[in-house]
């Protein structure tokens, strides 16, 4: 298992990408603000293109995801659908979960 940790990224986001056996999950702490939407998307951008893992993205610590984020979320969702692999979002019961569902990521 490998793991490595981003630079805090503008309005304090952390991001962590780990490794495990079958799965690369991405871990990420704050806001996901607009500012931060092309650094955070390129370690997820990354996660699809540099393996055949399927992809966790765990936002048990986010508190804001911008629209933007999302849209890149559905892109990279429908390219790791295409390769056969699959995105999961780990996320509390939040309105963090509400907003997720809306558009059905």
């Amino acid at each position: 298992m490998s793991t490595s940790v981003l630079e805090p990224l503008a309005g304090a986001l952390v991001v962590r990408r780990r490794r495990e056996i079958g799965v690369t999950i991405v871990t990420a702490e704050g806001e996901v603000a607009t500012p931060d939407v092309p650094r955070f998307m390129d370690v997820v951008e990354d996660c699809v293109i540099e393996s055949e893992d399927d992809v966790v993205l765990d936002f048990t610590d986010v508190s804001f995801l911008s629209i933007t984020a999302l849209v890149g979320l559905n892109e990279a969702k429908r390219s790791l659908e295409k390769s056969g692999r699959s995105m999961r979002i780990r996320v509390p019961e939040n309105g963090i979960r509400r907003y997720l569902s809306l558009v059905g990521l």
